[in-house]
């Protein structure tokens, strides 16, 4: 009976013992999600497998990431993520109106189209979101600042 004892206990140690263990910091975590931004699915996990991910170490979203805290293998949630707990508010300043002359002058510029450049010797992207005549507007804000993000989440494995 002793050793059966002290064999549960090197496995709770060792971190071998599964059930219930919950997310916490440093957790080996494997998810299921799917993701909506107004109304619309944008993101998915199905048919790709279980995305995982290391819980601490800022791989997801910090409001989705706060929301799983404490979570269990088998366990299911729905999370609403405000922009400023996802990927922020619209920042005005990363919105620029440029001359189409300040492109190469063979490339195609469509609205939607993202465009790799650097400044202060900093790679960035910038989408185009618009085209006025001459005129192109460049959005450097992520995709998807300012938005509210829904997840539907299934824990799938904690280790």
């Amino acid at each position: 009976m002793n050793k059966v004892l002290f064999a549960c206990g090197l496995c709770l140690v060792f971190g071998l013992a599964q059930a219930g263990n919950t997310i916490g910091m440093g957790s080996q975590v494997k998810m299921e999600y799917t993701l909506t931004v107004e109304g619309k699915e944008v993101d998915s996990s199905k048919g790709l497998g279980p995305m995982p991910f290391e819980f601490g170490k800022k791989m997801i979203v910090p409001g989705l990431e706060k929301a799983m805290k404490g979570m269990k293998a088998g366990e299911e949630k729905v999370v609403s993520v405000l922009p400023e707990n996802a990927y922020g508010m619209v920042n005005d300043k990363l919105v620029k109106t440029v001359k189409r002359a300040t492109f190469p002058s063979e490339a195609k510029i469509e609205v939607g189209q993202i465009f790799r450049s650097t400044a202060n010797g900093k790679p960035f992207m910038a989408r185009v979101s618009a085209i006025n005549g001459d005129e192109v507007t460049m959005d450097a804000n992520h995709p998807m600042a300012g938005k509210t993000l829904n997840f539907s989440v299934k824990v799938v494995e904690v280790k």
